[in-house]
């Protein structure tokens, strides 16, 4: 599976790639990108680094096991790679975990790609969109904050690409934002809207580790009460063969 997974073999265009992640402050110093990458937290605070909002680096934690560094990884791409429209083959997600060469080379140099061309959108917008940017009462489009138009105050907002609802999920076509764009609300109260949304959908993730933590923990306390058991039963075993 993993020579059909693009790999970066050019040095020039490796370097690049390092010299940029030399440029951004990381957990951990950059030692072997291929061995850094592969459990996705790396990943994610490079992305983090660029849009603050879009990652919660608690969601990630560091792994040597292949299905801890499985879960970060699909935990990224579902969060956080399709919101900015960066998608990652299986193969190359196994790829990167299994710390084949060259490929998270090949992932990174795409990603710094992806990010400058969300970044220079972003700036287009800002600096000449006027109304197509800022008019989120313009008509057109089946968002629930009224289509395109909406979309981009939403990146602008966020500095990432946002998706829509079907896409999604966060922001159902029944919620208050709907309504408030389909009534004519202002910009002013449709961002303010976006920004309760992003913050609801930040505090479900927590919920949502928070609740994979108390299972984990649980499932621990378990594991901890059967070896007591065991110890238990053994040590009684042993005093029956005594007596």
């Amino acid at each position: 599976m993993a020579s059909s997974v693009p790999r970066l073999s050019d040095d020039d265009q490796k370097q690049a790639v390092y010299s940029w992640l030399d440029s951004i402050p990381l957990s951990r110093p950059k030692r072997n990108c291929t061995r850094d990458f592969s459990d996705g937290v790396m990943m994610a605070e490079v992305i983090q680094h660029y849009f603050p909002k879009l990652v919660q680096l608690h969601n990630y934690s560091a792994a040597n096991s292949t299905k801890q560094k499985m879960y970060n990884w699909s935990t990224l791409s579902q969060k956080v790679l399709r919101r900015m429209k960066f998608e990652l083959t299986p193969a190359e997600i196994e790829a990167v975990v299994n710390c084949t060469p060259d490929v998270v080379e090949h992932v990174l140099m795409r990603l710094q790609a992806c990010i400058s061309d969300i970044k220079a959108r972003r700036s287009t917008r800002s600096s000449g969109g006027g109304s197509a940017s800022r008019g989120l009462g313009a008509s057109g489009g089946s968002s629930a904050f009224g289509g395109a138009a909406a979309r981009s105050a939403a990146e602008e907002d966020h500095g990432y690409p946002s998706e829509s609802p079907a896409a999604a999920g966060a922001f159902p076509s029944s919620s208050a934002p709907h309504s408030a764009a389909s009534s004519g609300a202002g910009p002013a109260e449709t961002a303010a809207l976006v920004h309760k949304e992003q913050r609801i959908q930040e505090l479900l993730e927590t919920n949502e580790y928070l609740e994979l933590k108390i299972r984990k923990l649980e499932q621990l306390v378990r594991l901890k009460d059967n070896r007591i058991a065991t110890l238990q039963a053994k040590l009684a075993s042993q005093r029956e063969g005594m007596a």
